[in-house]
């Protein structure tokens, strides 16, 4: 019998204990994403995970999370006073969401950023094949990455932004502009503003949504999936607590996270 036998197990058990304390205790990421609308076929591959799923409404998104909005699908994740939104066929890795910098890549496809206020956020960036897009204000922008011509266009419906490329190449993008990059080194061509697509008009019908919130009135814009309240309850003057809001046709006995039908869309 080999006398060292209880110490390999009390060796084999400490490294054990050690790899579910560094699990259980691991500190949680300080910023999140809410996955808070979905259309069509939306599916994710979890950070460290090859692994891709369909994608659930509400889903918590973190650093290292990818995903991928399919054919005829859609897709919004909620940052509070902003929002990133994805077309169909697009894909997009989030690089980081920490410091109060957002960063994601934009691999494919389509996305559409808005920002109501940048008081909580430092910047954000969006980087594809052919540059990094800077937005340090408020407004609204749109990013269209085609494959097939390497090459990206952005524009800038409100407020604005700098693109990066290589050997230090730089342009401002100004509030009503539109260009379209080709390379690392930024070989542009300006383009006119087309009227609103329907990419373009999702995106609109959807800010509507948040300007026009009523829930808006009592929480701050910051608070995530406020808007949802809208749906769901309403909102009253108690004598004791003040505004409080109520659901809407539920059954006597719910309670919050309680009772789940079913992801549904706008």
């Amino acid at each position: 019998m080999n006398k060292n036998y209880p110490v390999l197990v009390k060796l084999f058990l400490s490294c054990i204990l050690c790899v579910l304390s560094s699990l259980v205790f691991a500190d949680p990421p300080t910023q999140v994403m809410r996955l808070g609308f979905i259309d069509g076929t939306v599916t994710y591959s979890p950070a460290g995970v090859d692994d891709w799923v369909n994608a659930n409404l509400n889903r918590p998104i973190v650093t290292g999370d990818r995903l991928w909005a399919d054919s005829a699908s859609r897709a919004e994740l909620q940052l509070g006073s902003a929002v990133i939104r994805m077309n169909e066929n697009t894909s997009i890795n989030i690089l980081s969401i920490e410091n109060k910098s957002p960063q994601i890549e934009l691999d494919q496809g389509m996305v559409n950023l808005h920002v109501w206020k940048m008081s909580y956020y430092k910047g954000f960036e969006i980087d594809t094949p052919n540059l990094a897009l800077s937005v340090n204000q408020e407004g609204d922008y749109r990013l269209d990455v085609d494959t097939s011509t390497n090459t990206t266009t952005v524009t800038v419906h409100e407020g604005g932004a700098i693109v990066y490329g290589e050997n230090n190449t730089s342009y401002q993008i100004n509030a009503g502009e539109s260009f379209r990059f080709s390379g690392t080194e930024l070989a542009y061509e300006a383009l006119a503003l087309n009227e609103p697509d329907q990419f373009d008009q999702w995106a609109s019908a959807r800010n509507t949504l948040y300007e026009n919130s009523i829930s808006k009135k009592y929480l701050s814009s910051d608070i995530i999936g406020h808007i949802d309240l809208d749906n769901h309850g309403d909102w009253r003057v108690d004598n004791h607590y003040g505004n409080v809001w109520y659901p809407r046709n539920q059954r006597s006995d719910w309670a919050p996270y309680l009772y789940y039908d079913g992801p549904k869309t706008l």
